[in-house]
């Protein structure tokens, strides 16, 4: 079987919305638009960009983190809101002086505005979903592979 993208068109019916064309589509293992390097401080740390609104046609944005031990990630803040769920590793996040520790199977929500940071305390892996907040707004497009700090995710 090959593996490539799918793009489906459904029609759905609602008695609020009436007919609205809604697309499906699916990604596969590997398929992403880019992989994002975190370049602070010379990090080993990764994300990759796997759906993106404005380029996929989705109202969220979900990205697949590899944290690297001993690596933190500061001060994180989002016009959006973001839950996660640890799929290998361990991480400490840090909020309003609060310390949460968290293995594989572990998941957390962060509401848009809140900042946090998160440590990998071992190699991780984590399933990042970025979704419309209280106020309306989308989570953003990123920006060009070609931009510094971000390459090609089949390179």
């Amino acid at each position: 079987m090959i593996c490539t993208k799918a793009y489906i068109s459904a029609i759905v019916k609602s008695s609020t919305f009436g007919q609205e064309a809604v697309k499906v589509f699916i990604k596969r293992l590997g398929e992403s638009h880019f992989t994002k390097k975190f370049k602070d401080k010379g990090m080993r740390s990764w994300s990759d960009q796997i759906i993106l609104p404005g380029r996929d046609p989705a109202r969220v944005k979900l990205t697949h983190l590899w944290g690297a031990r001993g690596e933190k990630l500061n001060n994180i803040s989002n016009n959006v809101d973001e839950t996660a769920c640890i799929t290998e590793g361990l991480v400490m996040i840090l909020w309003n002086d609060i310390v949460l520790e968290l293995c594989a199977g572990g998941s957390y929500y962060i509401p848009a505005g809140e900042t946090y940071s998160i440590t990998f305390v071992r190699d991780t892996e984590a399933i990042r979903f970025f979704s419309q907040a209280a106020d309306g707004t989308i989570p953003e497009n990123e920006p060009s592979p070609i931009e510094e700090g971000a390459f090609p995710s089949n390179l």
